[in-house]
């Protein structure tokens, strides 16, 4: 019988065996309401949820296991990421942020580091978060020219 002690250990396996470090950590159950993400399975829905001061900040659910396990990676490996870069930018404090310049978008070094650990768990997982990061890269740009280069495993502007 499935329950949510399962999928978590599942979850937890598959971010172990990856070597997916779990920065943002993931409750079996309601949290402690500080924006944590949360895993329950509820007649035959598989739910990741958030609450935060009491309200609900996040909710998705699915009765697909697979759409739910590259939900709550896509999450954490995003999360790992800006946690990355946040380390990577106490060295770079003297960058300042241009909109049309890839190397300032701090996000550029998240995104990155959170494909490279969707990668390790499925090429296919991380194919599919790519659009949304080159959306998001390319949102403020003036020329929407930034994509992922699948050979250097970077973001870069085309014609550069």
């Amino acid at each position: 019988m499935i329950n949510r002690d399962i999928i978590y250990n599942e979850l937890k396996e598959i971010a172990k065996k990856n070597n997916i470090e779990d920065f943002q950590s993931i409750c079996c159950g309601r949290g402690l309401d500080c924006g944590e993400l949360c895993i329950e399975y509820n007649y035959g829905k598989y739910i990741l949820f958030a609450y935060d001061r009491g309200n609900e900040s996040f909710h998705y659910e699915t009765d697909d296991i697979a759409e739910f396990k590259y939900t709550v990676f896509q999450h954490i490996c995003t999360h790992n990421g800006f946690n990355y870069e946040v380390k990577q930018r106490k060295n770079n404090d003297s960058i300042s942020r241009d909109n049309d310049n890839l190397m300032s978008d701090h996000r550029k070094i998240a995104f990155e580091y959170a494909l490279h650990q969707l990668n390790k768990i499925s090429s296919i997982w991380m194919e599919r978060a790519i659009p949304e990061y080159e959306k998001l890269l390319n949102l403020w740009r003036k020329s929407k020219d930034v994509y992922f280069n699948r050979d250097t495993m970077e973001f870069e502007v085309k014609g550069d």
